[in-house]
């Protein structure tokens, strides 16, 4: 199965840097900043993005199925590969935090976030009233 590159204008804003906006402006608008990582979590999304935009377009061109030498007809595997960008796209944005580094009250947000976390833990594990029977 051989797939063409589907025509882009290429003047048109890309499906990354669309959504590179988007996140930068909803930062700014809460007057933070994306740190180190962040900065590579944002552009890892964008890439997946680019690649979700070029493979839909090949699918809208081409179908979402084929026939192969069979005549049996099956699902395109860019399908798939859509699927699999699309989780890459989620994961990379889950990793960007909208939030201030530290607390109103001058905390790591952070560390409080492990720090809550852990204490939620601790009580789904404590042993209840009456003790262990």
């Amino acid at each position: 199965m051989k797939f063409a590159a589907p025509q882009t204008n290429s003047t048109a804003e890309s499906a990354g840097q669309k959504l590179t906006s988007a996140v930068l402006a909803d930062l700014e608008m809460q007057d933070l900043e994306p740190d180190a990582r962040e900065v590579e979590l944002l552009a890892r999304a964008a890439k997946a993005a680019d690649r979700i935009e070029h493979l839909e377009a090949i699918v809208a061109s081409e179908g979402e199925t084929f026939r192969n030498k069979s005549g049996v007809v099956f699902p395109s595997p860019l399908l798939a590969e859509i699927r699999l960008q699309d989780g890459i796209l989620m994961q990379a944005l889950r990793g960007i935090k909208m939030e201030p580094a530290k607390t109103p009250a001058g905390k790591d947000a952070a560390k409080s976030r492990a720090g809550q976390a852990s204490w939620r833990a601790r009580q789904a594990r404590a042993i209840p009233i009456g003790g262990i029977k």
